[in-house]
């Protein structure tokens, strides 16, 4: 299927200064369907049916679109990523739904088949979460947003007020908020089993996911140029943030590690190791936060590893004062207490 043209660079800009804030999330799941899905099920009634404007079909959407068309109400109408070649997975779902209209620029996907679209799903690097959010949302759009939800607090803020302007269903996608181990937690709270918690410590493992160390050792700077892979629209990729010369650095996985573009380890695995037991003791917003070791840190990428305490003040009974410590990457070993080992 023939790719749609994208817009030029300065357009694309323009929109990003223009777009009008939105809210974003969509809960795709009714209880009362079947495990068939829509495209197999000629007998759905439009009333139930859910078309979906699918924005990224490539790496982690190969995981969250089949899982937002398994309930049987909801199918793709329309794909949109910046490369439907090299993107790691994307084969999957092109597989899956072949027959799917493809675009390269989520304003086209939106602006011409708008219409025939009921909710979105946005499934790309953080820093273009919420130009596409605002975008769908803006036109009536129930969204469905990847964590983190934004790149930026206050673009978070933006699209909770906007879920209400708009009156749309809004979600964003936690695996970690609803596994097993968040839910057994939950409970125990409920139970008073687990109660009066000083103390959380949170870790995520010594390997450095979003680069090792001997790429890491070079940034310096920013990453000089690299060829691109032909399919690959990079001025699309880079969204509203600055054009930086194309490196493999930065494309297709360790975009997560620079400042531009991703949220290091608190934006990529916070929301695993710290989200549930945050929600569950209604922590809200630190009142002091003490960075204990930060490893070659600079303002182009993030720390190589951190050690970080956050202080969390009372609730109210039952919800002493909170300590939070968490590490990552380098010596991330906690001291677990004798009697808990």
């Amino acid at each position: 299927m023939k790719t749609s043209e994208t817009s030029p660079a300065s357009s694309r800009r323009r929109f990003v200064k223009q777009s009008v804030a939105a809210g974003l999330g969509f809960n795709f799941i009714p209880a009362y369907l079947t495990s068939a899905r829509a495209a197999d099920n000629p007998k759905l009634p439009p009333s139930r049916r859910i078309n979906l404007g699918c924005i990224g079909v490539g790496g982690r959407a190969g995981s969250v679109i089949p899982g937002l068309t398994a309930a049987g109400n909801a199918i793709p109408v329309a794909f949109t990523d910046v490369d439907f070649v090299a993107a790691k997975g994307v084969e999957k779902n092109l597989k899956a739904f072949p027959d799917v209209k493809r675009f390269q620029d989520f304003r086209e996907m939106l602006d011409k088949m708008g219409k025939d679209i009921d909710a979105v799903s946005v499934v790309t690097p953080d820093h273009t979460h919420f130009v596409a959010a605002i975008s769908a949302m803006a036109l009536g759009k129930h969204v469905y947003v990847e964590k983190p939800l934004t790149h930026t607090f206050e673009e978070a803020a933006i699209l909770m007020r906007a879920e209400k302007k708009f009156n749309v269903v809004t979600q964003m996608g936690n695996q970690g908020h609803t596994s097993a181990g968040a839910e057994q937690f939950k409970q125990m709270l409920a139970a008073g089993i687990v109660d009066d918690i000083v103390k959380i410590d949170a870790w995520k493992s010594p390997s450095l996911w979003f680069m090792n160390a001997a790429e890491r050792a070079l940034v310096k700077g920013y990453p000089p140029e690299e060829p691109k892979p032909e399919s690959l629209n990079w001025d699309l990729w880079c969204g509203p943030q600055a054009v930086k010369p194309f490196s493999k650095m930065y494309h297709p996985f360790n975009w997560r590690g620079f400042h531009l573009y991703g949220g290091g380890m608190f934006g990529d695995w916070g929301a695993h190791i710290i989200d549930f037991a945050h929600d569950n003791l209604k922590l809200g917003l630190p009142t002091r936060i003490t960075p204990i070791a930060l490893a070659d840190y600079n303002q182009i990428s993030y720390p190589l590893s951190s050690d970080i305490v956050f202080q969390f003040p009372a609730r109210g009974e039952k919800m002493p004062a909170v300590e939070l410590h968490c590490k990552a990457g380098g010596n991330t070993k906690i001291e677990i207490p004798e009697k808990f080992g």
